[in-house]
């Protein structure tokens, strides 16, 4: 974990900072953050040897006596869904965990929070982990009444986050991740559409690759990223069957693999099919 290090997708970046800030002195600050942001619900965690991991899609600290999905977001919600729960997998924000606890982070600057995300979240656990909404508005009343002495560390750098959260908050959408995108889905194995080219190159290539490992170019000539994705969400609108994707309807699940010369990592991202079919 790095404080200074920089994420271009606004959510990892105040995850980040947050997550750091409460790391600070061997997690100092982790239990009167959550004793007072969960109440009776941290009333018996051991805050014995607390530690923060970030963006690891695997539980680092499993088969605990309490288990919780926390979701961070504008606003809370009045009921949530599972039907998504096969659909989408997830990478959670954080993980914040002790001896006897485990608390997956889900944090949303803006928006709500995601039925299917949260769902697949769930499957990170061996039993049913109960799920606690809270707002940036709870959060930040806990971070402000925490006792803390202006010239300490902790101090400092909560009084600073305090002091440009909502400056963060109000800028513009970074230009990099469309906001369509909900996940990440590295599993080679699966249908997925392969995306590839870049600016330099020009024209993008769509193809399909399908689950016995065979690969077919359904287009040479798209002018971008986004394109490419549009005619994706038309393509398994008519072709679903033939594909043997699972498809329901506008929720369906894509998953694409961005691929760019010259870059040795490619980009997996996952998004819903109706969000592009929307798009004109």
């Amino acid at each position: 974990m790095n404080i200074f290090r920089y994420y271009g997708q606004l959510e990892n970046h105040v995850t980040n900072i947050l997550m750091n800030i409460l790391a600070l002195n061997n997690g100092r600050l982790i239990r009167p953050f959550l004793e007072s942001l969960l109440g009776a619900q941290a009333a018996k965690f051991d805050f014995k040897e607390n530690k923060i991991n970030l963006f690891s899609a695997v539980n680092p600290n499993p088969n605990k006596q309490f288990e919780f999905i926390l979701g961070i977001a504008p606003s809370t919600r009045t009921n949530e869904s599972s039907k998504l729960e096969e659909k989408l997998d997830s990478i959670p924000d954080a993980w914040i965990y002790g001896r006897n606890y485990t608390i997956l982070v889900e944090m949303k600057v803006r928006g709500t929070l995601d039925d299917g995300q949260l769902a697949a979240h769930r499957k990170k656990f061996t039993k049913s982990a109960k799920i606690i909404e809270v707002t940036w508005e709870n959060v930040i009343n806990v971070l402000s009444q925490l006792q803390l002495q202006a010239d300490s560390i902790e101090g400092y750098m909560v009084t600073q986050f305090l002091t440009e959260f909502s400056e963060m908050r109000n800028r513009k959408h970074s230009s990099g991740m469309p906001k369509e995108i909900i996940g990440g889905n590295s599993k080679e194995d699966v249908i997925h559409f392969i995306i590839s080219g870049s600016r330099t190159t020009g024209a993008y290539t769509v193809d399909l690759y399908r689950a016995d490992g065979t690969i077919e170019r359904l287009h040479d000539q798209m002018a971008g990223i986004q394109e490419s994705r549009r005619f994706i969400a038309n393509f398994v609108c008519e072709n679903h069957e033939k594909i043997g994707i699972d498809f329901i309807d506008d929720e369906t699940i894509i998953t694409d693999r961005c691929v760019k010369p010259g870059r040795s990592k490619d980009a997996w991202n996952q998004w819903r099919l109706g969000s592009y079919l929307r798009e004109k």
